[in-house]
């Protein structure tokens, strides 16, 4: 398999499926860095480094407009932090638990950090953790109008953390999500 990806300063427009997809069996690390996506007609950027144990997943400063979702991420240790994702029809960061569901095989993640993006006029969650990941930290997030293309708004939130994670959560700024700013089950 694939041992390290770097994708970096690109520009992707009008995809029918994710402008950004790298799935493969024991990687070692992928990066994203400084990638701007518009008009994608799913994930901007969708990562999964399957049946490993030490992958890292870097995704930072990245641009994301006007798509039905936003990143998608599966792997042991993920950076997720500077990004700018809005527009979307979809939830802009989901977290770990997309991939598997999806049947991609995504290694639960040990540790992730989602640090300073800026996440607004999505159609979902800003941030969706997911069931794996055994810590996950979310901070300095800017998350503004959530829920704003969906027939319920009040099943949308800025942050929500399902059951079997564990979240620190601290110096996000949240408004305008439907139904609650920080959502745990």
């Amino acid at each position: 398999g694939i041992e390290r990806v770097v994708i970096t300063h690109n520009k992707l427009e009008g995809f029918a499926a994710e402008a950004i997809n790298v799935t493969a069996t024991n990687m070692r690390s992928i990066w994203g860095y400084s990638n701007e996506v518009t008009n994608s007609r799913h994930a901007c950027i969708s990562f999964a480094a399957t049946q490993t144990s030490s992958a890292r997943i870097f995704i930072e400063n990245n641009a994301c407009y006007n798509t039905t979702g936003g990143i998608v991420i599966g792997g042991q240790h993920i950076v997720v932090q500077g990004n700018t994702i809005t527009g979307l029809s979809g939830t802009a960061l989901v977290d770990f638990v997309a991939i598997g569901a999806e049947g991609g095989g995504a290694a639960s993640a040990d540790h992730a950090i989602i640090a300073n993006n800026t996440i607004f006029d999505v159609g979902a969650n800003g941030i969706n953790v997911g069931q794996t990941p055994a810590y996950v930290q979310i901070t300095n997030n800017i998350i503004r109008r959530c829920g704003q293309r969906t027939a319920n708004v009040n099943l949308t939130n800025g942050i929500f953390v399902q059951n079997g994670s564990f979240a620190s959560i601290h110096g996000n700024i949240i408004s305008e999500c439907g139904s609650a700013g920080v959502r745990g089950i």
